[in-house]
């Protein structure tokens, strides 16, 4: 959701308000990133996230799938959200609460890649039916 060039993301349960321009701008990056295989990184506002590819039927990189909300160094976490604070003039106080929020118990690969899975072929296949149906109707 977008609110004043804020975005505000729900991740796990909680709610991280990050400065919508940039990190919009940052996803094609995470799309290229992510595109041949998962990974684990930690975004510019100090949230560790694992994203995962989602491929069109054809085998093109189109999205990613983030499981959010995580923390894989608080400290590090503390430093960039108060980095992005001073950055985008965004109340430090906001983003404090929110890398306090963020939990440090990572789960593992194999856990999320089995949570994963369903959504990238759920993903693919409504993606590529709205493909045909916009080559079909919408032509």
């Amino acid at each position: 959701m977008v609110d004043g060039g804020l975005l505000i993301r729900a991740e796990a349960g909680r709610m991280m308000v990050v400065h919508a321009p940039f990190c919009i701008d940052c996803q094609e990056k995470v799309k290229e990133a992510a595109g041949r295989h998962p990974i684990l990184g930690t975004c510019y506002a100090g949230v560790t996230e694992y994203v995962f590819p989602l491929y069109a039927i054809s085998g093109r990189t189109w999205g990613f799938i983030c499981f959010s909300g995580f923390s894989q160094n608080p400290e590090a976490s503390m430093e960039r959200a108060c980095a992005a604070a001073a950055r985008f003039k965004i109340p430090k106080d906001k983003l404090v609460c929110a890398v306090n929020s963020l939990d440090t118990n990572i789960p593992d690969f194999d856990t999320l890649s089995a949570q994963a899975a369903p959504l990238q072929n759920m993903f693919t296949l409504l993606l590529d039916t709205f493909m045909l149906f916009n080559v079909i109707f919408l032509c």
